[in-house]
């Protein structure tokens, strides 16, 4: 409000006044706003009128134009609706809410994350309000140092209150824009497989520089890379992609191999007949069979809904290996139609809508599913531990 006319001083003192010495100032607005409250509640007055509150005596015009610009600004006082040159206190319940933290904008988050994830190459950004949540997109998230980007999230929530997480999918399309730029036209087929973070590529001829695009394709995306059946990562780059030791004990665990090494295998129809008559009375069914070859020679695999069920019948694959002479291999791979298709039927069964189609989160084995409305904790862990009967993974409320 801009001051025009020089004001008229008032000749009534007030009753109540504080007789303060110093300046009136921004940190002082509280301290008169419980002074009004205490002695002249649901009263108005103009600025001359606060001022003489505050120092006891009438004010030059400077003194009131100050007073006035910081009343204005203060979430403790408004001008009055009707008569704007006078102000009043606000209630309690509008202060509150004046100094309540506002909640950040997108465009607010949005820097924070240009500042702080500055030196990562994201290439979308997805926001969340309702969860106040952030998530990045990276083409290629397994390359991304772990340790630095927590440290980024963790100060992203210090300074927004929301939380900041990377889409673990790789974007494929851009993985074989790299692929068909180091091989070119000897490049004939490209595979990927999700759970092992592996690329696998047939090519015509074996070159001597492709041993450092497939290391240079292992740094760049965080995935190993096999060319015609064969590692051309380093030793180091091969136990990070496949998880050392760790995962060739996972994967030892999933292969059952004939006790007796004597035993020949049986016909391949006489094997299937076996397993079939093997797993006609158990809950869960293998969902595939397949005869398979790798460098011991010929083995069947046997594809679940998910590993980790095929696991739950390690002795009865394990009769089955002994009876029929094969080795045999639970396949690490995940059915996802069969995941969502599941989750759909349960969700029907507990009266839960779903807002979008459920994902799959490959590297942690979740469904995650996203609801019309607030699901109890006792329906989640309900709906939550039947699916991890069904299929072996877990199954997340968002």
């Amino acid at each position: 409000m801009e001051i025009r006319k020089k004001r008229q001083q008032l000749n009534n003192p007030l009753k109540y006044t504080m007789q303060k010495s110093g300046a009136f100032t921004a940190e002082d607005a509280r301290l008169l706003w419980t002074y009004w409250r205490e002695h002249y509640l649901g009263r108005r007055f103009p600025v001359s009128q606060v001022a003489f509150i505050w120092y006891g005596q009438q004010q030059e015009e400077a003194v009131l134009q100050e007073m006035q610009e910081i009343l204005s600004e203060s979430p403790y006082f408004s001008p009055n609706i009707r008569q704007l040159f006078l102000f009043e206190a606000n209630s309690e319940e509008d202060v509150e809410k004046a100094l309540a933290p506002k909640e950040k904008t997108i465009q607010d988050v949005e820097i924070q994350i240009q500042e702080i994830f500055v030196e990562f190459a994201y290439r979308k950004i997805g926001y969340y309000p309702d969860r106040r949540e952030v998530i990045l997109l990276f083409d290629y998230p397994d390359s991304i140092d772990r340790e630095l980007f927590q440290k980024g999230a963790d100060e992203f929530q210090e300074r927004t209150g929301w939380t900041v997480s990377m889409n673990p999918a790789m974007n494929h399309s851009a993985a074989g824009s790299l692929l068909c730029a180091a091989f070119g036209s000897r490049l004939r087929k490209m595979s990927y497989y999700v759970e092992r973070k592996q690329y696998a590529v047939t090519v015509s001829s074996v070159e001597d520089g492709d041993s450092a695009a497939a290391e240079a394709f292992y740094r760049q995306t965080g995935w190993n890379l096999y060319v015609n059946g064969k590692p051309l990562t380093s030793k180091k780059a091969e136990e990070i992609s496949t998880g050392g030791s760790d995962a060739a004990k996972n994967r030892a665990d999933m292969e059952f191999v004939p006790q007796n090494e004597d035993i020949k295998p049986v016909e391949q129809n006489l094997a299937v007949s076996c397993i079939d008559q093997s797993f006609a009375e158990l809950p869960d069914s293998i969902e595939k069979k397949s005869f398979r070859q790798d460098a011991k020679g010929k083995y069947l695999e046997f594809r679940f809904v998910s590993p980790m069920v095929g696991l739950r019948y390690r002795d009865e694959l394990q009769q089955i290996a002994d009876q029929i002479g094969w080795r045999i291999q639970i396949a690490d791979k995940v059915n996802q139609n069969a995941l969502f298709q599941i989750i759909r039927i349960l969700c029907t069964e507990h009266g839960v809508v779903l807002t979008k189609n459920p994902s799959y989160i490959p590297d942690r084995r979740v469904v995650v599913i996203k609801t019309t409305e607030a699901v109890d904790a006792e329906r989640q862990k309900t709906l939550a531990e039947a699916f991890l009967e069904k299929t072996g993974c877990a199954c997340e409320f968002v």
